[in-house]
């Protein structure tokens, strides 16, 4: 389908979200759509997809002229955005059966159509596994798969790769670009040039505003850069009232033959290591390796199985309450509330951790400084893009001034500015002494860490620093591919 925007902009009460912005999408082409956080990416978007009906200009699908995309369009129309539209209590087969219903798919179509998306995205053997034991990438693929099941002719694809490792984004990528040739236009967007390298065209985006279209191969777009990249200078990463740690107890956290299974999966088999106080300790591998899993027995949520954790010299689970007073713990989901402004989820979490109002307040102000999100104080959280809830959400783990920060996907569909910022501050921290546990598949930020732990399917294939598990002159993401498919050669290996 051919796609024409003319003159698109949005508002919504006083803020301008979208401003005089043109172009057009060829049938069959994978459009991206490139901007930091807040620029208009996910705004976009719901306009095509007929959710906002925008305050101006106006849209042509297949030389239909109209404000808001009819019902009748929208039918042909797959959208995913971030983890949002599953069913959590629900298997994926159950939330894919359920919207081959909505779509009117036949059953013998439907299953047909279900079966073939497990498979390619890698979910068979967790078709009947409830989704709320999955990781972010998990979700995301699952997303994917529901919007590609009535077979769309126009795919809005909302930062679809986030949260996905590097081999599962590979096979994603892999099966997005073959579905040109079944005549599907594709928009997708994201915050990073890596990604938009892989469509034929794309549009960059900023403060809602159309800075440039072309092909993203071209050195214009280096050049061009985000407008936000000076912002990153303004940004004061004093961290003043945050005390330099000294613990008494080396090393901060012992793990030993820890498992874990839940139903039929065994999420995490013997796995064993040691994190020092000041270290940036780095946790990766494929989704589902087990990472997320690993952070919460560290953090007491949940109890393994067999083995046993150590944290400052305590067990988690036994002493939680005492435990929790001393981390930090930013999870993959938003752990914000929306119906909050930024400045009151602050005010909540200080208030969880009884801080006396005066230094809350203090508290507060700088965290809203750090996070550069002064200017969104008073705004209600549900209308920040991912980038900034982000923010937010780190900012919230330090307000009790913890020893350890757990940090699960911290840097999680945010653009380039912010990711670069927030290793600054994580590596500021660990300066000070704090303990930074973090889980990536950015293998540019776990290439930062002082040590690396490297999981797929609850097993250890690799502990060491980035120099030791990397050869010299091999990039560590090509390191991190080979051992998951050796991994995959070596059925032997499964039972570790």
């Amino acid at each position: 389908m051919h796609l024409i925007l003319e003159h698109i902009s949005k508002e919504i009460g006083k803020r301008k979200i979208l401003e005089d912005v043109s172009f057009s999408v060829e049938p069959g082409e994978v459009f991206g759509i490139l901007g930091p956080d807040g620029s208009g990416k996910s705004s976009l978007l719901k306009i095509i997809a007929g959710i906002w009906r925008p305050s101006g200009g106006a849209l042509s699908i297949d030389g239909r002229v109209f404000q808001k995309t009819p019902a009748d369009l929208r039918a042909a129309i797959g959208y995913m955005t971030f983890n949002e539209g599953l069913y959590e209590d629900l298997s994926p087969f159950e939330n894919l059966d359920y919207t081959a219903r909505l779509y009117g798919l036949s059953a013998r179509e439907g299953a047909e159509r279900i079966e073939w998306l497990l498979e390619k995205a890698g979910l068979s053997p967790f078709r009947d596994l409830p989704v709320k034991n999955f990781s972010g990438g998990m979700k995301q693929k699952l997303s994917l798969c529901c919007a590609l099941l009535h077979r769309p002719k126009i795919l809005l694809l909302d930062e679809p790769s986030t949260g996905i490792d590097p081999l599962s984004r590979k096979i994603f990528w892999d099966l997005l670009l073959d579905l040109p040739e079944e005549g599907v236009t594709i928009l997708v967007t994201t915050p990073t040039f890596d990604e938009v390298r892989r469509c034929g065209r794309a549009a960059l985006l900023s403060e809602g505003r159309l800075l440039w279209t072309g092909e993203p191969d071209k050195k214009e777009w280096e050049t061009t850069g985000f407008p936000e990249d000076k912002k990153e200078e303004t940004i004061d990463l004093d961290l003043k009232w945050v005390l330099p740690r000294k613990e008494g107890v080396d090393p901060v956290i012992r793990v030993e033959g820890i498992r874990k299974s839940f139903i039929e999966v065994e999420a995490v088999k013997e796995v064993s290591f040691a994190v020092r106080q000041g270290e940036i300790f780095g946790l990766i591998g494929s989704n589902g390796a087990g990472k997320t899993t690993t952070i919460r027995m560290l953090c007491g949520l949940i109890a393994p199985d067999e083995g046993a954790v150590s944290l400052l010299g305590e067990d988690p689970h036994r002493r939680r309450e005492e435990i929790g007073r001393k981390i930090g713990y930013m999870s993959q989901k938003f752990s914000l509330y929306e119906d909050l402004t930024a400045f009151e989820n602050i005010l909540f979490y200080g208030g969880i951790y009884s801080l006396p109002p005066d230094v809350l307040k203090k508290r507060g102000e700088w965290i809203l400084q750090i996070t550069g999100l002064e200017g969104q104080k008073d705004r209600l959280v549900r209308e920040f893009p991912t980038g900034w809830r982000q923010r937010l959400a780190l900012g919230c783990t330090l307000v009790h001034d913890p020893s350890v920060l757990f940090l699960d996907e911290p840097t999680s569909g945010v653009d380039p500015v912010t990711r670069r910022y927030f290793w600054r501050w994580i590596a500021s921290l660990a300066g000070q002494g704090r303990t930074m546990i973090v889980t990536t598949h950015s293998m540019t930020e776990a290439a930062e860490c002082h040590r690396l732990l490297m999981m797929h399917e609850g097993t250890v294939l690799a502990l060491g620093a980035p120099g030791e598990i990397c050869p010299a002159g091999r990039p560590l993401e090509d390191v991190f591919v080979e051992a998951i498919k050796n991994y995959e050669r070596s059925p032997h290996l499964r039972h570790l």
